[in-house]
């Protein structure tokens, strides 16, 4: 499950009508309205193996606010992995462990204290299942 360009009308949706997505050169630009903990772009549910092992790597430059990036079980809405990112250029994986059977990608906003718009720059987004080298 990838993020891109081409795939943002396709197999994403944003979950809020105050939630603004553009595809640009250097990745897609999002705005996040004010809302507390809100799921603001989310994946279509994709199969997975429900005892698999699968790592989201994420280039994320939050320009405003605070995001969160994670797995949710498409059936149970519970997060899977999730990380927080503060303001500035986040790079990394998280492992996801046992995802459930249907995974969805979201980005949510992580303000807690006092919810405020977020606006960062996606990169890259993309599930993909663990692979393990022989001991």
């Amino acid at each position: 499950m990838t993020l891109a360009a081409s795939t943002l009308a396709k197999t994403w949706s944003l979950a809020t009508p105050a939630t603004h997505a553009s595809p640009g050169e250097d990745g897609i630009h999002l705005m996040a309205d004010r809302s507390h903990y809100s799921y603001q772009l989310v994946s279509a549910s994709a199969t997975v193996s429900p005892q698999g092992d699968y790592a989201l790597a994420y280039d994320i430059a939050v320009l405003r606010g605070s995001e969160t990036v994670g797995v949710v079980d498409g059936e149970t809405g519970q997060w899977a992995a999730q990380v927080s990112l503060p303001q500035g250029s986040n790079v990394g994986q998280l492992y996801v462990s046992a995802p459930g059977a249907n995974a969805r990608v979201v980005v949510a906003n992580c303000n807690v204290a006092a919810p405020m718009e977020s606006e960062a720059r996606l990169r890259r987004l993309e599930l993909l299942e663990a692979e393990y080298a022989d001991a």
